[in-house]
């Protein structure tokens, strides 16, 4: 947490948040009743997970956003499902010592 600058802050949140409003928003003029949209999250949204609070914060933020834009869209037809998947096991995550691979920082 002491280490992120105000531009990695920035940075995550136009990616996964404002990156994500503002691509729907672009996309629903062209959508049509029975049309689905679905964003991705992640488990990092409801669970705490070290040295990631501002990307938890920004998946929180769009699992709020797919609760209120269904009940926005439902008149329209259209359907919204975010979907939260557990941790890919990515070199990040070894740097974060979050890994399950053999080595990793937590252990």
């Amino acid at each position: 947490m002491e280490a992120v600058t105000e531009a990695d802050f920035d940075r995550t949140v136009a990616t996964n948040f404002k990156g994500t409003y503002f691509t729907v928003q672009t996309l629903l003029p062209l959508m049509a009743s029975g049309t689905s949209v679905v964003i991705n999250t992640s488990v990092a949204g409801s669970k705490g997970l070290p040295n990631f609070s501002v990307y938890s914060a920004t998946k929180a933020a769009i699992r709020s956003l797919a609760r209120t834009w269904t009940t926005n869209l439902k008149g329209r037809g259209i359907r919204v499902n975010a979907i939260a998947p557990g941790h890919i096991d990515t070199d990040i995550m070894v740097r974060n010592g979050i890994s399950r691979r053999p080595g990793r920082r937590d252990q």
